[in-house]
């Protein structure tokens, strides 16, 4: 060290906040909480899968019959948000709306948790407890579908 420079923190303060500090990011290490995955995961899993593979024949099809997918109202290019007015477009809609109806693959997830906390279970076609669901659906949120 030069003599002329004197230090302003002592030695061993340095080295106690150095340990505080050590301490504290280690306690915050301990305690910080990892999230199970939803019990039903695995379902959300394969509806996010089943959205995709929808959503890309969508896409798919609307580039083989030559139509277009608009980069500024549908910017995850899903193919869904068709264009704002036509010969048979009845109301343009919310755009925002829309845009969180095709967002691939979050809401066929978001339904899986929302129809579990709804106490809806999935039973096959057989069962003798049948549950029903009943939506209303247009076609001004396509992705709801």
């Amino acid at each position: 060290m030069r003599p002329w420079l004197k230090p302003t923190i002592a030695k061993g303060w340095l080295i106690l906040a150095l340990c505080l500090g050590l301490l504290g990011l280690f306690s915050v290490h301990k305690t910080i909480i990892e999230v199970p995955p939803h019990p039903r995961y695995a379902e959300q899993l394969e509806a996010a899968r089943l959205m995709e593979r929808a959503l890309s024949s969508i896409k798919d099809a609307k580039i083989k019959h030559g139509l277009p997918i608009n980069q500024d109202e549908d910017p995850n290019q899903t193919g869904l948000i068709g264009e704002m007015f036509t010969t048979i477009t009845t109301s343009s809609g919310n755009l925002e709306a829309k845009r969180t109806g095709t967002s691939p693959p979050a809401f066929a997830a978001l339904m899986v948790r929302l129809f579990d906390q709804a106490g809806l279970t999935r039973r096959g076609h057989g069962s003798d407890r049948s549950q029903w669901v009943v939506s209303r659906l247009d076609h001004r949120n396509p992705g709801r579908l």
